[in-house]
């Protein structure tokens, strides 16, 4: 099919865009839709993305964005299906076309083209409508939780935005994405939510976003998320959990709240998403959580520990072989962020880990390398921070360091028949390790803050094996 080039007149670009709308919706509307295969579909669609892409970046001063997305969602009901590259070239180029344009003014501005030209907001309004349509009629074509996961594959990015307007914009059209997939969705067999975790973790951070209407979105998405999980586990679709109806109860304080009401609302959160995320998605969960230590709202970045915190405090006791792993990306974390509430949070993650998992959280640490860096120190002194577990990590050290030898004899060649000794891996660690924890100041219960109280049977040994291994400021970063 021959198109018209390039500087084709605004009007006679509408009145193509609408033929093709009007036949596109004709032959949906036909009886005979599921059996009409249009050949010619992908040219169609590609050309409507060209249309798009000749529209200014930083303005929307016509509604050709809005009529070729509108005639887009007829033609991908139609057969065939588009590719994939087609697919998510369409996909992108309307998210591009939307959801980066400039805050829209609230001044009902007139466009430079006469008194006649549409309102802003009324352009704008209609936009947003037209894109969430075309997404619900690409979500239609694979309401599987593969293409729902596809879908925020393309939303992702722009919900993570460092922009205010791009994350609500987004946040907006993911809360009717849901809300459709939700009430579309009909589960013949009771079949695996694989991503819900993921999925619940891109969310349940913004509900403490610095805009309001972020807030209030993201508890929607994951109030929809847990309800799709529901109906995947069996549950009828108008099932209603007590649990997840209580996010709607949080929606409340969030339109002005301060810091007191985003942590309870986090931690509530957390817990109904605890209890109904599946045992085997409780890991990826938080991996996908540590990922949101980056985010480049800082609102976002402090629920995102809590949510951690939280949930391993609920759950955590499980968790028991990944340990190391979580010990790892916390690590990986203190390096990658320079934020004091990241530091703090991820002490108190340490500490939560060790009160449930002493032995695996100790081992995790003394594979630290040597001289170990300013990151292991910070987390060996979280293991500080109440007496009790304190002295029970200092014995778990010592019984790990009386394994061993604490040194060896090694002949010094260029000293003749001179021997040093030089010390072994393991108990040169843990003295390092006791180090770190003992310099931080632990109160006892007489209000004393001498680091030592407390470890006075510990003392001997400690003492032995800092005779041995001298320590200086060059090991303990």
């Amino acid at each position: 099919m021959p198109f018209l080039p390039g500087s084709l007149d605004l009007t006679l670009k509408l009145c193509l865009i609408r033929s093709i709308c009007m036949i596109s919706q004709a032959i949906c509307k036909g009886g005979k839709c599921g059996d009409f295969s249009f050949s010619r579909k992908a040219e169609l669609v590609a050309q409507m993305v060209e249309f798009m892409k000749a529209e200014p970046q930083d303005t929307m001063r016509t509604p050709v964005r809005q009529r070729a997305m509108i005639t887009c969602t007829y033609l991908v009901i139609l057969e065939p299906h588009l590719s994939d590259p087609d697919r998510t070239e369409l996909i992108d180029t309307c998210l591009a076309g939307v959801l980066a344009l400039p805050p829209l003014e609230l001044a009902k501005d007139r466009e430079e083209n006469g008194a006649d030209a549409i309102p802003k907001e009324v352009l704008y309004g209609d936009t947003m409508s037209a894109l969430k349509d075309l997404l619900k009629s690409l979500l239609q074509r694979n309401l599987t939780p593969h293409g729902l996961q596809d879908m925020f594959a393309h939303l992702g990015p722009w919900i993570k935005s460092s922009k205010d307007h791009e994350r609500q914009r987004a946040v907006e059209i993911s809360a009717a994405l849901l809300d459709f997939y939700l009430s579309a969705l009909n589960v013949s067999t009771v079949i695996p939510f694989y991503n819900l975790s993921v999925l619940i973790a891109l969310f349940s951070p913004r509900c403490s976003d610095s805009v309001p209407s972020v807030r209030l979105h993201a508890v929607d998405c994951v109030y929809c998320l847990l309800y799709i999980q529901l109906c995947y586990e069996g549950f009828a679709r108008d099932h209603r959990d007590e649990m997840v109806e209580g996010l709607k109860a949080l929606k409340k304080g969030l339109e002005e709240p301060d810091f007191t009401v985003l942590f309870h609302t986090c931690t509530s959160m957390a817990m109904v998403v605890g209890k109904r995320v599946p045992p085997d998605q409780l890991m990826s969960l938080l991996l996908a959580l540590f990922e949101g230590l980056v985010d480049p709202d800082r609102n976002c970045s402090r629920a995102a520990t809590v949510m951690i915190n939280s949930l391993l405090k609920e759950r955590g006791a499980v968790l028991q072989e990944k340990v190391p792993d979580i010990m790892s990306i916390i690590h990986s974390k203190l390096e990658e962020v320079d934020e004091e509430h990241i530091r703090k949070a991820a002490q108190q993650t340490v500490y939560i880990l060790a009160s449930q998992h002493k032995s695996v959280v100790v081992s995790s640490l003394l594979g630290s390398a040597l001289p170990f860096d300013s990151h292991t120190c910070t987390m060996w002194r979280s293991l500080a921070t109440e007496p009790a577990l304190t002295s029970q990590i200092l014995e778990q050290l010592l019984e790990k360091v009386n394994r061993d030898v604490p040194y060896k004899e090694s002949k010094c060649f260029l000293l003749g028949s001179g021997s040093e000794r030089i010390a072994t891996p393991l108990p040169l660690a843990g003295v390092l390790h006791s180090s770190s924890v003992l310099s931080m100041r632990i109160p006892d219960g007489s209000g004393c803050s001498c680091c030592l109280c407390g470890f006075g049977l510990l003392l001997p040994e400690l003492a032995v094996l800092l005779r041995l291994f001298p320590l200086n400021d060059s090991w303990t970063g």
